[in-house]
């Protein structure tokens, strides 16, 4: 089968599976030799709000140690480069990942960390130099990949600018299982949030907590109403306003198809936790928030809307203003299927917006029960108006993951699927930084790009990396 299709009770990706994504069925072989990174750029995809041409892509960087998989969930500023986080190994052997790259993506180290069944899900730069990076570690080997597993903790480090941990906290010790999905700095210290199960048997539900600038909690709470299960994956802050946001969704409701009773879940809380207002946002066919971005006049959200196993789903874009009221609401679709997972702000050409990210598949051509898949990316106005979209494909099988917003440009980490697992990578568009072209390591696409014929339905963008890319294989990440 070239693609995925989704079974009956499935449901479209979420960044809540960073754990086991990587786990289930992971192939450790990595691809040998010259492995091409193709970011080809689909002109076609601006929808018709479009306001202006996308970026080309600048170069492109994938990753590789030892032929391990590995699957990257955030990109941290740090010096004059990055941290990208997230996780690496087998089925056996699951660690949290981090890569320092610098601003061409180039490796300047890499190391895992955690105990065996860890992972990394979410870092900040820490204000003293490196990254705090957030996840789960000491997952229960009885069932390593649910997406909550029976006996997990919720773990948060730092890490300094050598790739060294200064310190590592577990949180919630006396609780069955959690997990962090979301991390953000705040004034005096850090705002994490996931999920917890209070004990075996009982379902996950939305959890934030707030920590000491040393990792230490100083309080915790648990959202969402008795009866209900969900969690937490995205945090924002501004100030002493703190926004959390996710999904909710009955506990034992099996009425519906699976994700078409998720309830997409924003709330602002006070600095000592109490929540000053909470809103459920629903919608037909299930919804999810993903991202957050906080301002002095509210809190803009990124999701997912009407994607039971019957609907292909809708991206969504809105804003909610410091007293939760909704000021401006956008539905961003391209082709039979799209999911929208990350955002972050930009503020080129003289205006404010946002850029997303997610995974974007085309109608499928031929027999074929699924179209390609790539990394979509789309430009918004301040009231979430598009004024560019596109998709960025590496094969047949490419998916967006997170975005960084850079003056004149933006990073977009994702993976590729192929035969023998998900490859990850670093794309470079618009006015990044060039890449060295003399280290073999990474050329810039343009010259390739003009060795394809105009004529061609996707302009093949390429760079040669060295032997042994990354690869996990392909899962589809189901709801709670």
């Amino acid at each position: 089968m070239t693609g995925e299709q989704r079974p009956p009770d499935a449901v479209t990706p979420t960044r809540r599976a960073v754990l086991a994504a990587v786990g289930a069925g992971v192939a450790s072989t990595g691809l040998t030799g010259a492995g091409r990174v193709r970011a080809q750029t689909d002109t076609a995809a601006s929808t018709p709000a479009s306001t202006a041409d996308p970026p080309s892509a600048g170069w492109t960087q994938r990753y590789a140690a030892d032929s391990a998989p590995a699957l990257f969930r955030t990109i941290v500023p740090a010096g004059d480069g990055y941290v990208l986080g997230g996780v690496t190994g087998g089925h056996d052997d699951l660690r949290g990942l981090a890569v320092r790259t610098d601003a061409q993506g180039r490796t300047r180290w890499r190391r895992t960390y955690g105990a065996v069944k860890s992972g990394v899900a979410a870092g900040t730069p820490h204000a003293e130099g490196g990254v705090v990076l957030a996840g789960a570690t000491n997952l229960d080997d009885a069932s390593p990949f649910a997406e909550t597993p029976p006996s997990a903790d919720p773990w948060v480090l730092r890490v300094d600018e050598g790739g060294d941990v200064g310190w590592a906290r577990t949180l919630q010790p006396t609780a069955a299982a959690g997990q962090v999905d979301a991390l953000v700095g705040v004034d005096d210290g850090y705002l994490v949030a996931g999920r917890r199960r209070e004990r075996r048997g009982t379902p996950p539900r939305p959890w934030v907590a707030h920590l000491s600038p040393a990792g230490h909690r100083r309080w915790a709470a648990t959202l969402g109403r008795e009866g209900t299960q969900g969690a937490l994956t995205a945090v924002a802050a501004d100030d002493d306003s703190w926004y959390v946001g996710g999904s909710t969704s009955p506990a034992d409701d099996d009425s519906q198809p699976s994700g078409a009773a998720e309830t997409a879940l924003v709330a602002r809380l006070d600095t000592d936790g109490t929540a000053r207002w909470r809103r459920s946002l629903g919608g037909p066919g299930g919804s999810r928030l993903e991202c957050l971005h906080a301002d002095a006049s509210g809190v803009v959200a990124v999701g997912n809307r009407g994607f039971a196993a019957d609907d292909d789903g809708r991206g969504w874009h809105l804003r909610l203003d410091a007293d939760g009221d909704r000021t401006w609401e956008r539905t961003h679709s391209r082709g039979p299927w799209n999911w929208l997972t990350g955002l972050a702000p930009a503020d080129d050409a003289g205006e404010d917006g946002y850029l997303l990210v997610g995974t974007r598949e085309r109608p499928p051509e031929g027999d074929d029960p699924n179209g390609r898949r790539g990394a979509w990316v789309l430009r918004t106005g301040p009231a979430g108006e598009v004024r560019w979209a596109t998709t960025y494909f590496d094969g047949d099988w490419s998916h967006g993951e997170t975005v960084h917003s850079l003056d004149g440009g933006l990073l977009v980490a994702g993976s590729t699927e192929t035969d023998a697992g998900r490859a990850a990578w670093l794309l470079g568009i618009g006015d990044v930084p060039a890449a060295d072209t003399a280290s073999g390591v990474a050329r810039h696409l343009e010259s390739l790009a003009r060795a394809v014929p105009p004529t061609a339905d996707d302009v093949g963008l390429g760079v040669l990396v060295g032997a042994g890319a990354v690869v996990l294989a392909r899962r589809l990440r189901t709801a709670r």
